[in-house]
């Protein structure tokens, strides 16, 4: 198991949950522009991951791609309006590899997280409106 997912693993053990048998943690990158496929999977292997230790996959927002086989998947994601500085370095990234479609870009995580159901994974509603740095949280 990665060392962050055993990090979260274990404070979900100290938070009560102890159902979770193990979590995956994967990091999310939203790219918008006028991008060809070409252009997201250079993305992919020469800025957004290290070919040596990391795996890359790129889908179109229109599709998830995640297996129901999961008890949970939790996707938390700052805020729009909240600084994004890796966000800002992948755009920057994108154009000195020439690829110049790239015109937004985010960041996020996704949990994987097996074991059983507990009411604290239950999706709740958001608040909006309210000026905060505190990440939002989209569950499926």
């Amino acid at each position: 198991m990665h060392p962050r997912a055993r990090g979260l693993l274990s404070d979900a053990h100290a938070l009560g949950l102890r159902g979770v048998r193990q979590l995956e943690c994967h990091d999310l990158f939203f790219i918008e522009g006028q991008v060809t496929n070409t252009d997201l999977q250079r993305l992919a292997v020469e800025l957004l991951s290290d070919p040596i230790a990391q795996s890359s996959h790129w889908r179109s927002d229109n599709r998830d791609g995640v297996d129901s086989f999961y008890a949970h998947i939790v996707e938390v994601a700052l805020r729009p309006g909240v600084t994004d500085p890796v966000a800002e370095q992948i755009v920057r990234g994108a154009h000195v590899l020439g690829i110049r479609g790239v015109e937004r870009a985010a960041t996020g995580q996704r949990y994987h997280v097996h074991g059983g159901r507990h009411p604290a994974l239950r999706a709740r509603p958001h608040r909006t409106g309210l000026p905060t740095s505190r990440p939002s949280v989209r569950q499926r």
